[in-house]
């Protein structure tokens, strides 16, 4: 899979997964904040102190709001979102539709997924250099991913960490839960060999039902995932560009 230009065509037809990819510079180069935007988002922008930071985070949001406008039919401004207990945004049910969709960003990338009729969560992040990863994993991460990281070194451990990071990050938004829900009561591992399959391996006896994860295609240093409620029957990766006919 590599993300690629969007036809002039996309719909999204039932069991289609289409997601967005969007690197910091894509797009026009002053985002429409009054005209598309909320005030509570234009709010919580204004609150983030780092430039770099607000940036991403007008550009994340700009970009859902274009892209639901696509798939509705309608104006980003007309947009009704709010979000669930854990932060998960969704639409308000004023907008009657199947639509399910989910964001992400980190420091530089932002991605979008979308569905219809099946719930959706996705991650991307930053690979960063970090010390100590195999402390983090023994706090957050199932015995068997414990074991695969210890039998790594270097990059290779690295790597490794963020692909079950960025699959137990997106399965959490995909059930709409924060990280109350223990990282190390499931795991991962199965789906790193043979994806797509059922993600979530339960620890503590409780069934997590079945959940289907896909690695995706992510910029240098970066790493990305999704998981689904039933599996995807194609994965649509796209570069995003503007495409509400309200132009910028």
């Amino acid at each position: 899979m590599q993300w690629r230009k969007p036809p002039p065509k996309r719909g999204l037809e039932a069991g289609e997964v289409h997601l967005w990819l969007a690197l910091r510079g894509d797009g026009p180069s002053t985002l429409p904040q009054s005209s598309w935007l909320s005030t509570d988002e234009i709010a919580t922008a204004r609150r983030l102190r780092r430039p770099a930071d607000r940036e991403l985070y007008l550009l994340a949001h700009v970009m859902l709001r274009d892209l639901l406008a696509h798939y509705l039919s309608s104006r980003p401004i007309e947009i009704a979102l709010d979000t669930a207990a854990y932060g998960k945004p969704f639409l308000m049910h004023t907008q009657a539709t199947d639509l399910r969709f989910n964001l992400s960003h980190s420091r530089d990338a932002v991605l979008c997924g979308f569905t219809r009729g099946c719930e959706i969560g996705v991650d991307i992040e930053a690979m960063a250099q970090i010390d100590g990863l195999l402390n983090i994993a023994t706090r957050f991460f199932a015995p068997g991913e414990i074991a695969a990281l210890t039998a790594r070194r270097g990059d290779e451990r690295t790597r490794l960490f963020y692909r079950l990071w960025t699959r137990k990050e997106a399965y959490l938004k995909a059930r709409g839960k924060g990280l109350g829900h223990p990282l190390n009561s499931f795991s991962v591992m199965p789906n790193l060999q043979a994806p797509p399959d059922p993600v979530i391996r339960g620890l503590d006896g409780e069934s997590e039902g079945t959940w289907f994860c896909y690695g995706l295609p992510a910029p240098r240093s970066y790493a990305a995932a999704t998981v689904l409620a039933a599996p995807a029957s194609a994965l649509r990766c796209w570069r995003w560009v503007p495409q509400s006919t309200n132009s910028l």
